[in-house]
Order: structure tokens, then C-alpha cells, then sequence
């Protein structure tokens, strides 16, 4: 992964953490907060130079979901989490209702003044 880091380094895409998960070659991957677009460029060149790094490996990364009975090993597919902070820095995604009642979490719901996201791949 150390190469993965470096290519994203230069891209200027931060990842706040990666890690393994439960299934065979599962990873969750965090990006850092951006603003809206910045992020989502972030997540899909994270994507594809992933790809590419693993095809030059002769390997197959893929985010598709895929089919596992119950109570085999776990399945999952690309999903996406989104994290949402105000220009001090504050989660309105907290579990505290004065925070997500909150007009930057109100306006967020109604699709309004993002003022940094943050994406999980």
C-alpha cells in the first residue's frame, strides 16, 4: 500500500485511514475532509489509480458487490460515507440534538452550503 500512498501524495488526495476489513481482500478506506467537489474527484481518482496499480501488480481490484451466502465469508461492494463539518471544524453529524438540528445540518438535508465533506471508498 506504501505505493498506493505515494501515487495519491501526488495527486494531493489524503487518506485519514485504510484498513482491512472482515472479507478475503476487503478494505475500507477513508479520505480526509475536502470541500464537495474536491472530495468527489478524490474518491474516483482514488478508484482508479487503485485499479491501475493493481492491474500493473497483474492483479483485479474491483468495487462490485458480490454474492455471499449467509454464514460464509462477508460480501460487500463500493458504498459511500459521508461526513459533514462547518468551517470551525464541528461534526453536524454529532448525536447531539442541538448539533444535528442545527442550520448547517438542516441545510445539508435539503441539498444546501456544504462546507466540507468527507467520502469513505
Amino acid at each position: 500500500m506504501a505505493e498506493l500512498q505515494k501515487r495519491l501524495n501526488v495527486l494531493g488526495i489524503n487518506l485519514a485511514s485504510m484498513e482491512t476489513e472482515s472479507g478475503k481482500g476487503m478494505y475500507e478506506v477513508a479520505l480526509d475532509p475536502e470541500t464537495p467537489l474536491k472530495a468527489a474527484d478524490s474518491a474516483i481518482l482514488f478508484r482508479y489509480h487503485l485499479k491501475l496499480l493493481c492491474r500493473e501488480k497483474g492483479l483485479i481490484a474491483t468495487f462490485m458487490a458480490r454474492y455471499q451466502p449467509i454464514g460464509q465469508d462477508a460480501a460487500n461492494g463500493a458504498h459511500i460515507y459521508v461526513s459533514l463539518y462547518d468551517s470551525n471544524g464541528n461534526n453536524l453529524f454529532k448525536h447531539n440534538e442541538k448539533i444535528l438540528s442545527s442550520k448547517g445540518a438542516l441545510s445539508f438535508r435539503a441539498f444546501k452550503a456544504l462546507e466540507r465533506v468527507s467520502f469513505g471508498v
